[in-house]
């Protein structure tokens, strides 16, 4: 009886760190000269060319970016948000590339926009393609995309990309269409 105790006991934070291992997200079906990615947690999966690096991940936040003689020229961030209690950022949902109306600081402003329906994760998402100036970084008709969709009633996903290139958005929207997500 005591070894059978001492079985049940010592199997028992096996099972519990089973049941509470984290989930990973699959691996997505990617193009010849692109590789999968995860996030630092690994509930988060896609495609990226191989020539985007990773630059960071924090707080539901990632960066990664593509470089030309050591300055970044391409970056696509993906932010999952807990909803409400992340939303203070966002004026509205779904967030948009040009600043609201009542803007006092810091403001931006779009030429050229596209609104594209997308999906991301099997999921129905928003796109607004670009060319962006002023915000907090001063940018002049800057290649901007903004990708976003309702993940459930408590999480909402977004990514934002920019690019030397106008033509790279279409890549970017390319690769978060890839994501997979355990979540």
């Amino acid at each position: 009886m005591i070894q059978r105790a001492v079985a049940v006991v010592s199997v028992l934070p096996l099972l519990i760190a089973c049941a509470r291992r984290p989930q990973v997200a699959s691996a997505p079906a990617c193009l010849p000269d692109w590789r999968a990615v995860w996030t630092g947690d690994s509930t988060i999966a896609l495609c990226l060319p191989r020539t985007f690096q990773p630059r960071s991940a924090e707080f539901g936040h990632f960066v990664w970016s593509r470089d030309s003689a050591g300055v970044p020229t391409d970056f696509l961030s993906l932010t999952l948000l807990r909803w409400p209690q992340d939303s203070a950022s966002l004026h509205s949902w779904p967030p948009h590339l040009a600043s609201p109306p009542a803007c006092q600081a810091d403001c931006s402003a779009v030429d050229s926009l596209s609104v594209h329906s997308d999906e991301v994760a099997g999921l129905p998402a928003r796109t607004e393609v670009a060319l962006v100036s002023g915000g907090w970084n001063g940018m002049r008709r800057q290649p901007t995309l903004l990708m976003a969709w309702v993940v459930s009633a408590r999480r909402r996903g977004f990514a934002i990309g920019a690019a030397a290139n106008a033509a790279t958005l279409d890549t970017m929207r390319m690769a978060v269409r890839t994501l997979r997500a355990a979540l």
